[in-house]
């Protein structure tokens, strides 16, 4: 699978790698993890069929201008089962709190969540149910400046409550 994400162009496999798992996860933090994988999925499903622009382009390193497609983005969802299947069984001897768990793999669901809806136009997520105002705020979130700083900012946070 490693090779597969390298071939892919996924560069952020490093960063999920060594920012964002500590080496086990408990399987309460996995059944939320596996929620939030499954979302994505779905979200990713529509992304393919509607043809719209992979927001995350820029952190792969491939062309801004990259469209979700199926060979190339499909491989996100089973690496990152795969991943969890493999730090799974580490979970017991860590005894690190579900809450704490919980609320780190629920944060990295969201981040997904949040940089599938950028890559959507305003009119494309009015269809899905997405108000207007919600809509405008993804965009601006969603401009590569105000990402970084998100991002930064988010950083910052996490490494302030001890969640990194």
């Amino acid at each position: 699978m490693g090779h597969y994400i390298e071939e892919a162009g996924l560069s952020i496999y490093a960063q999920i790698r060594d920012r964002l798992v500590e080496p086990g996860a408990a399987p309460l933090a996995c059944e939320v993890f596996a929620r939030d994988i499954s979302n994505f999925e779905e979200s990713l499903a529509v992304a393919i069929e509607l043809r719209v622009l992979a927001p995350f382009a820029r952190f792969l390193d491939l062309p801004k201008a990259t469209y979700f497609e199926a060979g190339r983005f499909a491989c996100l969802v089973p690496f990152l089962r795969g991943y969890f299947s493999i730090v799974e069984p580490q979970a017991n001897a860590l005894r690190i709190s579900d809450t704490y768990r919980s609320e780190r793999l629920t944060r990295f669901g969201a981040y997904w969540g949040q940089l599938f809806l950028v890559s959507l136009n305003t009119k494309t997520m009015k269809s899905l149910g997405v108000q207007e105002d919600s809509a405008e705020m993804v965009h601006t979130m969603g401009r590569p400046h105000a990402q970084a700083t998100m991002l930064e900012e988010a950083e910052h946070r996490d490494k302030d409550d001890g969640a990194w």
